[in-house]
């Protein structure tokens, strides 16, 4: 490359301008523009060389560079405007979306995507914080050039120079269309879901009542059972009673003591059975008592004995 920096200078005698890099001597690499020339000293062509270090501006380069590729790839739009709202810049996202050139934006408003849709309480709120100098976030319902509607998220945020003074604006935009329709369909399936939920618990909470009505119901005729039971019951140990004070054969007061013994067994499974609905009912109080086993299994043995007698 040098070689022919130098052979185009002694062909066309014209200066000429070219970037290297050299190694300095401690081993750190810098970039150089280097200016070659022809000048005449003492009658005679003299080259001359002009270095000037590069590498400051190299390196900002590569970071604009970069930046510009961040901005260009993003694949959020992003407008910069001045603070007029004209459009002076946009990205390819923001292309993408809005389905215009980057000659019909340049120039205009961010309002050529108005739908109307979009609030008025919005933009108020907008430019009332831009105004306040502070960053606004907010959503847009906005109009594709086609005439599709989309809704855009957007922060907006003043860019400011050195002393201070606010000179564009930077927007930010993300299409959210496909979130808030899920957003929407998620909310109403959730609706519909609760709407289930509340016919399913109305339906337990009827069978439950239903249930508990059958279940009183049944309390309630077994405790009038019990009571229509015992009444006779009692009349026929009473008449055992009275029977057994006028009998004296040993024979037939035994048969009347084994009828009375079957008799109150019998009038202890009805208060059993009358005890079993006030359990339903909640209403069942145990009792810590005394009891004799003989006598007990002695009652047992004069209710079976006479079957066990028959069976051999």
């Amino acid at each position: 490359r040098h070689q022919e920096i130098l052979d185009g200078l002694r062909r066309d005698g014209r200066a000429s301008t070219y970037e290297t890099r050299f190694r300095r001597r401690n081993g750190m690499a810098v970039d150089l523009s280097l200016l070659v020339d022809m000048i005449e000293l003492d009658g005679r062509p003299r080259m001359v060389s002009m270095l000037t270090d590069v590498t400051g501006r190299k390196r900002m380069e590569e970071q604009l560079r970069k930046l510009s590729m961040a901005v260009e790839q993003s694949p959020e739009s992003i407008v910069i405007t001045d603070t007029d709202a004209v459009i002076q810049y946009v990205n390819e996202a923001f292309l993408r979306a809005s389905g215009y050139s980057v000659e019909e934006v340049i120039g205009a408003k961010p309002s050529l995507l108005s739908s109307g849709l979009t609030s008025r309480d919005t933009y108020a709120d907008l430019w009332e914080t831009l105004g306040r100098g502070e960053s606004w976030s907010g959503e847009f319902i906005n109009r594709r050039k086609d005439g599709v509607l989309y809704t855009d998220s957007v922060r907006i945020t003043p860019i400011r120079q050195g002393d201070g003074r606010i000179s564009h604006y930077l927007s930010l935009q993300e299409d959210i269309t496909e979130r808030k329709r899920a957003e929407a369909e998620l909310a109403t399936y959730r609706q519909h879901l609760e709407e289930l939920v509340d016919d399913r618990t109305r339906e337990l909470e009827a069978a439950k009542e239903t249930a508990e009505a059958a279940n009183r119901a049944k309390s309630a005729f077994l405790a009038n059972m019990s009571h229509e039971i015992r009444t006779p019951m009692n009349a026929i140990m009473g008449l055992t009673h009275l029977l057994g004070r006028r009998i004296a054969d040993p024979e037939q007061i035994d048969k009347l003591t084994k009828i009375n013994e079957a008799a109150r067994h019998l009038l202890s499974v009805i208060n059993d059975i009358l005890d079993f609905s006030k359990i339903e009912a909640g209403k069942l109080r145990l009792e810590m008592r005394d009891f004799a086993p003989e006598a007990l299994f002695d009652q047992v043995h004069s209710l079976i004995r006479a079957e066990l007698q028959a069976k051999g």
